[in-house]
């Protein structure tokens, strides 16, 4: 985080504070001071997939008071697909700078839930499967290790994205009793993670 020491390089001017997709064809936006809802309209709203623009329709102020709005909700021609998920997704509203939009309570509709997929770790004497959920990762691996001290991972092995966001790798051999991570790469960060479907856990998971 950076601090400020000087208050001229401290800027009060209103910002984007979160920008949440939840429902593909609506994304709402949280401004950290009241704005003008007139200076919000279609035409001033740029939103990006994948740094192609998306054909925004309409912009609604939420509880718009005397001084302005913080709230608004952005509607957009073409909804976010399941292909769409993993690309950055960014929104400007205005004269504002650019915000990240995080997925939220879309990933809840169908098009980005697979409701019948057995996630988790399944081993047989012959082969070892690994199924994850997470649509808006760009990139998922799973990281093996010899001891649950380990730092590092002994092995790594590629995820492959199938439909509905399910990441999938198939090891040969029995991988029973072998510790493991995911790691997803999402929002330009990558995050190891244990299996929330797993059969067992290490204290420190």
């Amino acid at each position: 985080k950076t601090v400020y020491t000087d208050p001229a390089q401290i800027s009060f001017a209103p910002k984007v504070k979160r920008a949440f997709l939840d429902w593909p064809s609506v994304i709402d936006v949280t401004l950290s001071l009241p704005v003008d809802p007139e200076e919000m309209k279609a035409k001033a709203v740029v939103v990006t997939v994948g740094g192609e623009k998306r054909a925004v329709t309409d912009v609604r102020p939420e509880g718009a008071a005397v001084s302005g709005a913080t709230a608004f909700q952005i509607r957009l021609e073409t909804p976010i697909a399941l292909a769409d998920a993993a690309m950055p997704i960014s929104v400007k509203m205005g004269g504002l700078a650019p915000a990240t939009v995080f997925l939220r309570d879309c990933l809840t509709n169908e098009a980005f839930t697979d409701v019948y997929a057995e996630l988790g770790c399944r081993f047989t004497p012959a082969k070892t499967s690994f199924r994850a959920w997470s649509p808006v990762a760009s990139k998922a691996e799973v990281l093996l290790y010899k001891t649950a001290n380990d730092a590092e991972p002994y092995k790594t092995a590629v995820m492959l994205p199938s439909p509905r966001g399910v990441w999938v790798v198939d090891l040969a051999g029995n991988y029973h009793g072998v510790y493991y991570m995911y790691r997803f790469t999402s929002y330009g960060e990558s995050r190891v993670v244990p299996d929330i479907h797993g059969y067992a856990a290490t204290k420190d998971s």
